[in-house]
């Protein structure tokens, strides 16, 4: 099979999907935020959709076997999936794990998870969300909140089972949480804060959750944001691949010029550039000096040829 199309580093990438965690407590909106999504299918774990005022077409999910097998065909004429709530989708994959893989114990004889059986389950559930995304899905986790102290410190996270926490954070493109600030107004703070975990890929403000009566599709206005923002980020890897090649250029001419002025000039460009694409313009500047018999003098901040060095000491 031919190989597909090669992107190459200076080309941007189009974001076309992404994947958002909404968490909060009971009663915040969570899952009437991921019903203004762009054509949403709620898969609702937890069997409270009912509670939402602007609740989308639903699979109430009796087993992870309702799920498991989901073809691109099932999820025709959806743009969105709406897993409410991923602790309680864990709970039903860890339920249909066997007890035992080969020579490896995943379940103890109480039913809990072994510490091996967990690698698995996060590591099944992170390829059943890709599998989502390769239809074309954007996916919104939707979870409880739980805090913890950390140190003298209380934090609110999502509520997530085990190490599996970490590898849907790590997975997710933006991590927000949902709370009614006065018992009424609702804001929506993707923003990480001493009191909350977040993670903000676009920079936004914390959000003020509308009416949906008045703005039905407002999440998908917000998702839209976010893939453009995700774009903006390989757009801004681009112009990066282009300023290193673009110095590399430099460094070529400085071997054809042979001079040290025009090394030591290249010296300052490198430090320019800025992190982290100045330590990588730096090696390469360093690398290229020596193969020409030029080395750093850190006294000087400056290139010196080999042998001026030796007759110095």
């Amino acid at each position: 099979m031919a190989l597909k199309r090669i992107t190459k580093a200076a080309e941007p990438l189009a974001v076309l999907t992404a994947i958002v965690c909404l968490y909060g407590q009971p009663g915040a909106g969570k899952t009437s935020i991921g019903g203004t999504a762009a054509r949403p299918l709620l898969l609702d774990f937890d069997r409270g959709s009912h509670r939402s005022a602007f609740r989308p077409d639903t699979v109430q999910v009796e087993s992870w076997a309702d799920v498991a097998h989901m073809t691109r065909d099932d999820l025709a004429g959806y743009s969105t999936l709406v897993v409410d709530t991923a602790g309680r989708a864990l709970d039903f994959l860890a339920a249909a794990m066997p007890s035992t893989e080969g020579k490896i114990q995943l379940k103890r004889p109480s039913g809990g998870l072994t510490l091996q059986g967990f690698g698995r389950l996060k590591d099944d559930f992170v390829s059943w969300l890709r599998k989502v995304n390769t239809f074309g899905l954007d996916v919104i986790l939707i979870c409880h909140d739980k805090e913890e102290k950390d140190g003298d410190q209380r934090i609110i996270r999502p509520d997530i089972t085990g190490g599996s926490y970490h590898e849907i954070v790590k997975a997710a493109d933006f991590v927000g949480y949902v709370a009614k600030l006065d018992g009424r107004n609702t804001v929506l703070d993707f923003n990480p804060t001493a009191q909350w975990i977040g993670k903000n890929s676009a920079g936004f403000p914390p959000l003020a959750v509308p009416d949906f009566a008045a703005d039905p599709e407002w999440f998908a206005g917000i998702m839209a944001r976010m893939k453009a923002a995700l774009g903006g980020i390989a757009q801004r890897q681009k112009e990066a691949v282009d300023k290193l090649a673009g110095f590399r250029g430099q460094i070529e001419f400085a071997k054809n010029a042979g001079e040290l002025d025009v090394w030591n000039a290249l010296i300052e460009e490198a430090a320019s550039l800025g992190k982290p694409l100045s330590l990588q313009a730096w090696t390469a500047l360093k690398k290229a000096a020596e193969e020409q018999g030029l080395a750093y003098d850190k006294d000087a901040k400056a290139f010196q040829a080999k042998a001026e060095q030796r007759e110095a000491a």
